[in-house]
């Protein structure tokens, strides 16, 4: 007994008093005892329907000591906590800054679901009654069916003592069953204090968040009913989801707990018919979307169209969107790329190009691969991204950047049919190549080693002298040709080295093959002022797979600069949930073939060095 005390006291923070109650309730059980502390909170001592001898040797009135306690109910117990009657919300004026309404819409929000609530019902009774059927009901065969019973696959929970929030780190939504990436985008989104502060919404306050005990772990929260003037039933869908995600943005940023769910927002009506002309739109789209949307129709503003909108230049159209979608094309395979490579290729093509007109606070970029079968995605991702080379303003630069980068890409190309040619032997005999001076060796040993009269054997020295002439000249070639590539090859890296930064070099992975560091060395050729890049990024975020993400706890501890690398492995019977901690990740390679999601930051307005 007193060693499950000293560990429930050790999980959970609690004092001795309530850690031997707690072990009392549940038999015992650490586990449960552990289970129920995180899913009710401590024992407050003060349980109205439980046996309390003291009362016996009360006065008259039954309190002796001022603790007002109640000897017994006749209805029984309190059916919900108490609370004040609801007071009006805030004034929309206000004096204070954006921050200090974002703090205040954390408390309000967080309290509703973790704390008591306003006590609410239906009026009616509605409600499914189960017993014994009476003798003289009489039921229409007609309207009764045998019905399967469904089941839903859903992410286990891991164990109680993995449930607390880890110390000074960032709280996470667990990943969706149907491997979606939803919760790994409303987390990474949850740690840029702007866009956080844009979805708390304080400029709109609910009166009664509601309150489920189980909604952390996925389970939904149905409002009441609310009963119209004429008396119908109405619900607004906009609303709900503008309350779901204030209390995900409050949640993840006060919650004592390790990770929450984003089931039940997955469920709400304004988030699955978001966008209903379009019944494959992912839920990016429809989180991003749906939000804007129910807040537009709530007559209030969204702060979304210069945080995270992107205005795409493109065949002379200005195309809207919240994120830029890119496909990683490895054209040799199993090499690497980096996100410029990706966005080159796919904003720049032979017969068009598009450009960024206005570029967001907030660049959300998905990536996914081309490549069905591919295991990984095997894109390097800077800690620092610069937009200046896909912005509008500097079109003209880069067209001719590109056109001059085109032209050295004819030389490679043109030099590598040269090499092919003078490198392997094409046999019309046999349909296949073989390398020139692999073949020519060959013969030469086989000439250097006859043997027979004294005629035929100079004979075989001078066709050998001739076979070693051209083995030499055929190498010399080569060789000249590999060094034309190389030149070439630099020019075109210097071409394509504008609005980059000046040299990157990428020091050894820390861990295993999905961290890497960058390190910014002074550079031997020096940018152009013109050419040096003002846009500039900070990664904010990464999910290279919906169960794995990397972030940094930038609203609880902005002055926190380590990365959190953040797994919930949840294919095991017992799930678990890995945790990494990284100084200063600045670089990452994505390994993965699913999509993608990368949040940056704009961490300053352009600006000329």
């Amino acid at each position: 007994m007193d060693e499950n005390v000293a560990s429930l006291i050790s999980i959970c923070g609690v004092t001795d008093a309530e850690a031997r109650q707690l072990l009392r309730e549940n038999n015992d059980d650490l586990n449960n005892a552990a289970s129920q502390f995180f899913e009710k909170g401590a024992p407050t001592g003060n349980d109205p329907d439980r046996y309390d001898d003291s009362l016996f040797a009360a006065d008259r009135e039954g309190f002796t000591d001022g603790s007002r306690s109640r000897p017994f109910h006749i209805d029984g117990g309190v059916v919900g906590d108490y609370s004040t009657t609801p007071t009006r919300p805030p004034s929309r004026i206000s004096d204070r800054s954006m921050a200090d309404s974002g703090m205040e819409m954390s408390n309000v929000a967080i309290k509703s679901v973790e704390g008591p609530g306003q006590e609410s019902g239906v009026i009616g009774n509605s409600r499914a009654v189960f017993g014994p059927a009476p003798k003289d009901a009489h039921y229409d065969a007609q309207s009764w069916a045998m019905t399967l019973v469904g089941t839903q696959e859903t992410v286990l929970d891991v164990a109680a003592d993995q449930r607390k929030r880890e110390e000074g780190g960032p709280a996470f939504l667990k990943p969706m069953a149907n491997g979606d990436y939803l919760p790994s985008l409303v987390t990474m989104l949850s740690t840029i204090p702007s866009i956080r502060n844009l979805l708390l919404c304080p400029a709109h306050v609910a009166t009664d968040y509601e309150r489920e005990e189980g909604w952390w772990r996925g389970t939904p929260i149905t409002p009441p009913a609310r009963i119209a003037v004429d008396g119908e039933l109405s619900q607004t869908d906009q609303l709900e989801l503008i309350h779901e995600v204030q209390r995900l943005m409050a949640f993840l940023d006060r919650t004592d707990r390790a990770y929450g769910s984003a089931e039940p927002l997955s469920k709400l009506e304004a988030f699955t018919n978001a966008i209903p002309q379009e019944p494959e739109a992912t839920s990016l789209e429809k989180f991003l979307l749906g939000w804007e949307r129910a807040v537009e129709v709530s007559g209030l503003q969204s702060g979304l169209q210069t945080s995270l909108h992107t205005e795409v230049i493109a065949n002379g159209t200005v195309q809207n969107s919240h994120f830029l979608d890119a496909t990683v094309v490895h054209n040799v395979p199993g090499e690497k790329v980096s996100l410029y490579d990706v966005l080159d290729s796919h904003l720049f093509t032979y017969t068009a190009s598009a450009y960024v007109k206005t570029l967001g606070d907030v660049m959300v970029i998905r990536l996914s691969s081309s490549d069905g079968s591919a295991t990984k995605l095997d894109v390097e991702i800077p800690g620092v991204f610069y937009a200046d080379r896909y912005m509008a303003c500097n079109e003209a630069i880069v067209s001719q950047m590109l056109r001059d980068a085109a032209q050295h890409e004819l030389k490679i190309a043109d030099i590598n049919r040269k090499i092919n040619k003078i490198k392997y032997h094409h046999s019309k005999k046999t349909g296949k190549s073989v390398e020139s001076l692999k073949l020519l060796n060959s013969s030469m040993k086989a000439f250097g080693t006859l043997e027979g009269p004294e005629g035929q054997v100079d004979d075989a020295n001078v066709t050998l002298q001739e076979l070693q002439k051209i083995y030499n000249s055929i190498k010399l070639k080569l060789k000249e040709l590999d060094e034309q590539k190389t030149k070439t090859r630099e020019i075109l890296d210097g071409i394509n080295s504008i609005f980059k930064p000046p040299v990157e070099k990428a020091s050894p992975a820390t861990n295993g093959d999905t961290m890497t560091g960058i390190e910014t060395i002074d550079s031997t050729n020096p940018l152009k002022e013109e050419f040096i890049p003002k846009y500039k990024q900070r990664l904010c975020a990464v999910s290279t797979e919906p169960n794995t993400i990397y972030l940094r706890n930038a609203v609880s501890a902005p002055d926190d600069k380590r990365w959190w690398r953040i797994q919930y492995q949840y294919d095991y019977d017992s799930p678990l949930i890995l945790r990494e901690v990284n100084p200063s990740l600045a670089q990452t390679s994505q390994h993965t073939n699913k999509p993608d999601e990368t949040a940056s930051n704009r961490s300053s307005r352009p600006q000329t060095r």
